[in-house]
């Protein structure tokens, strides 16, 4: 009787799969929308990386990774399917996993924020579609047919090549938020200290800079939040008259650009006149660079049409190399008409002068 021999089990290859098969319709649009989800992801992290207000170089290189991160692996997973590589199908769903999480991570912080439901709903859907790619990679039979359960495999190094690019933006995100505690504490502290300092006749503090209020002017401090921040606020007036506004605070890029004046309007001046313009028919905000005292000053004109005339703010952030800090305050005033020129003063007004001149940073 013929003995019957084990048949041999047939060894599938890359090439044999490149000439056998095709990539379906549905694993074409899987792919597709990672690579769209990619860029996206890219261009909001360098975005934000670019107006983080707290931006620091680890703050930067944290969330342009975090951004760059799933593009990389959208574009290997891309390659790999071309090339019928055995690790397709596990890039493909560590792509899904590293989408999903920020998906639902920006969306609870949206609701905590108060943004309402509106907002949330298109990282949701996007955390849902990832979801449904992992599946669809991991079960579905057009999958398998490119790609035979069998034939997967991932290597040790893709194995730490995906381990590096997953967490290094992780840690990079942890030494960036121990590192901007340490300097907070240690920033306060340094506030506390200054504050329990006996100050001159009419001389106000935040711990950040002292000032000296004009002779004829009362000031009144309020402690105010931003971004879960507490910030001191001076509100100066002189009777019934328009008053101004002051505040500190510290910046961490190079003050003379117009990348760090934005991330302060945004975050600061705009807030203060926004009310006062939406009753405006029509409204404009320039500013310019002048030189105070050898550092630099940002000055902004901030005007608008009402029905008896004009409302005018004028807003001056003063930057300090030495300390790392600015300076900024705003003053309100009314006019009859309207000078296109008070928005590029060739001086200061005597009022800021005085402020200039018994202004330090502590």
């Amino acid at each position: 009787m013929e003995n019957k021999q084990p048949a041999e089990k047939k060894t599938i290859t890359a090439e044999e799969l490149q000439e056998t098969t095709e990539l379906g319709i549905g694993l074409k649009i899987v792919i597709l929308f990672s690579l769209v989800e990619g860029i996206l992801s890219t261009i909001v992290g360098v975005e934000t990386a670019m107006t983080d207000y707290y931006s620091t170089v680890l703050r930067f290189a944290t969330w342009s990774l975090m951004g760059v991160a799933p593009l990389v692996m959208a574009i290997y997973a891309l390659v790999s399917f071309v090339y019928r590589r055995p690790s397709a199908a596990f890039m493909s769903m560590v792509c899904a996993i590293i989408m999903f999480y920020p998906c639902v991570w920006i969306a609870v912080f949206k609701l905590k924020s108060g943004l309402g439901l509106a907002s949330v709903i298109p990282h949701f859907l996007c955390a849902l579609i990832n979801v449904g790619i992992f599946f669809y990679i991991l079960c579905s039979d057009a999958v398998d047919e490119v790609l035979p359960k069998e034939y997967r495999k991932v290597s040790n190094a893709e194995i730490n090549v995906v381990s590096v690019i997953v967490s290094l933006p992780l840690l990079l995100y942890g030494i960036a938020g121990f590192d901007s505690t340490f300097t907070c504490n240690e920033r306060r502290d340094q506030e506390k200290e200054v504050l329990s300092q006996e100050r001159g006749p009419r001389e106000m503090s935040d711990g950040r800079v002292t000032f000296k209020v004009p002779p004829m002017y009362d000031c009144n401090e309020k402690m105010v939040k931003r971004d879960g921040s507490d910030y001191m606020m001076f509100y100066m007036k002189r009777g019934n008259s328009h008053g101004a506004i002051f505040c500190s605070d510290y910046y961490n890029l190079r003050p003379k650009s117009d990348t760090n004046i934005k991330f302060i309007i945004n975050f600061w001046a705009k807030n203060w006149i926004t009310n006062h313009l939406r009753k405006c028919s029509e409204s404009r905000i320039d500013y310019k660079w002048i030189t105070v005292g050898g550092r630099d000053c940002a000055v902004f004109g901030s005007w608008g049409r009402t029905k008896s005339g004009y409302t005018h703010w004028r807003q001056y952030i003063l930057f300090d190399d030495a300390t790392g800090k600015f300076f900024m305050c705003a003053f309100l005033s009314d006019l009859r008409k309207f000078d296109y020129s008070i928005l590029q003063p060739d001086e200061i007004p005597g009022e800021m002068q005085y402020f200039f001149n018994h202004l330090r940073f502590e």
